[in-house]
């Protein structure tokens, strides 16, 4: 059976994400970097984006001011026991950020078994469509009272 205004509400829902977020994207890998710069730009309407590498981030954390409402990671910034410090210097500099974690479906059972994974606010996974990525980050991310 299908159900058209059920639809056609929840495509609408998904047109009122909060513009004028800020976004940080940490990735070492140039090409996912991109891609989640264009979902960014794209989905979240007048988004301040910025990208970095994981080598990076120490030096953005300990800027005056960091604020943003999201931080795009990648998985091996929290599979790495080197690289898991990252989780709590973010929950401790950005406490109201959502956290996202941009994770291959091979490595989500070895995610689930690390305590920093319990951080994470939104699992992105790399095998999942353009769309789904951006469903989540809307959904998220949504303007009160327009659901």
């Amino acid at each position: 059976m299908f159900f058209p205004k059920t639809i056609t509400r929840y495509i609408d829902s998904l047109a009122y994400p909060k513009k004028g977020l800020k976004v940080l994207i940490v990735n070492d890998f140039a090409t996912e970097r991109q891609l989640l710069l264009e979902i960014a730009r794209h989905y979240l309407p007048e988004s301040a984006t910025k990208t970095l590498n994981s080598h990076e981030l120490t030096e953005e954390l300990n800027r005056h001011e960091p604020a943003y409402d999201l931080v795009i990671l990648e998985a091996g910034l929290v599979l790495n026991p080197v690289d898991r410090t990252c989780i709590r210097q973010l929950r401790t500099r950005l406490p109201d950020a959502k956290l996202a974690l941009f994770a291959d479906r091979r490595d989500l059972l070895k995610l689930q078994t690390i305590p920093q994974f319990s951080s994470i606010d939104i699992l992105l996974t790399k095998c999942a469509t353009v769309e789904a990525l951006a469903e989540k980050l809307c959904l998220t991310f949504q303007e009160p009272g327009k659901r």
